[in-house]
């Protein structure tokens, strides 16, 4: 079985290139910028867009500009969320979940417990990349209660669905376009919102996090190949779902698979040792909050270039799998 690790499409790779060699001085916005944020509002559906230093920078601005208590899932969901909020000395709530999947009849249970009036909802569009989150049951439930939901669309850029990064379910979007992400440039991250004052109350740090032309020369690329990327992968992660079995959320689109297992260290140096693509690991174990907190190992199908992920690698994949946890 031969597992290549996920790159930037060698289009992309040679748009940065001549990103590089561009010695033009161009006043203002770089152009090769401004294609990036056109190419982010098309996909997401907002009216601003703004490309930034990575996925992080991309979250910092958002809940700089938002009013707290933030809520955010009890796990699944990225561990940036809490270690940002806590820097930007902002307040917390976690909200329970069925490990990382966040229902809206659990969001409704959650609130009916808290006094004070939450600011914003931060949610990934996948819990722990396993179970897609109902973005807009929650958006709709949000919306109506004043609530911002902010949706960390890195695994779910390019949606064929429409169902996740869609700013017709968010309010904002965040995203990190570095590897092995959806919009795989290797570095960098994006902001959209239909709302401008979101922007405009934190311009200093937008400024402070710009990224260079030449990622926005890879963004502007390689997000053209996103709904391709999360087709192949979702459609790979269903099939292992369905012929290994005992799975965490095996019915729910993801672009991971995540199994129960009694001792993950043990499990995961011997699957390591079959299991590599171009000597990195895609076996992570659990418990973890970005994944779930339960004894598990998940197999991190979203890190595979597109080309593994064929009938033939799967079939060995689930075999190996199987016959080992």
């Amino acid at each position: 079985m031969n597992l290549t690790f996920k790159r930037p499409h060698l289009e992309t790779r040679e748009a940065m290139i001549r990103a590089l060699k561009d010695k033009k001085l161009y006043p203002g916005t770089h152009p090769r910028i401004i294609d990036a944020q056109d190419k982010i509002k098309d996909f997401t559906g907002h009216k601003y867009a703004r490309v930034v230093n990575s996925g992080n920078a991309a979250i910092m601005i958002a809940m700089n500009s938002l009013e707290d208590p933030f809520l955010i899932p009890d796990q699944g969901a990225w561990s940036g969320f809490l270690k940002l909020a806590r820097f930007l000395k902002k307040e917390v709530i976690e909200l329970k979940t069925d490990k990382g999947y966040l229902s809206l009849d659990l969001m409704e249970e959650s609130l009916s417990k808290i006094n004070t009036k939450p600011g914003a909802l931060f949610i990934t569009s996948f819990a722990g990349y396993t179970a897609e989150q109902p973005l807009k049951e929650l958006f709709d439930f949000c919306n109506s209660n004043e609530i911002k939901l902010v949706e960390d669309a890195s695994g779910g850029v390019g949606d064929p669905e429409a169902r996740l990064g869609n700013g017709e379910h968010a309010h904002v979007i965040v995203a990190s376009t570095g590897s092995p992400k959806m919009v795989n440039v290797g570095s960098g991250g994006f902001i959209s919102t239909s709302q401008q004052d979101i922007l405009d109350k934190s311009g200093i740090l937008l400024r402070t996090m710009g990224c260079s032309p030449v990622t926005g020369a890879g963004i502007a690329r390689e997000i053209d190949f996103s709904s391709a990327s999360l087709i192949k992968t979702t459609g790979a992660v269903e099939y292992l779902k369905k012929k290994i079995g005992n799975v965490l959320h095996p019915d729910k689109r993801g672009i991971n698979v995540i199994i129960p297992c009694q001792n993950p260290p043990e499990t995961a140096r011997g699957l390591r040792k079959s299991l590599n693509a171009e000597k990195k690991s895609i076996i992570t174990t659990c418990p973890l909050y970005d994944r779930v907190l339960d004894r598990a190992i998940c197999v991190e199908i979203k890190n595979l270039a597109l080309e593994s992920l064929n009938e033939n690698n799967l079939q060995e994949l689930m075999e190996i799998l199987s016959e080992r946890i």
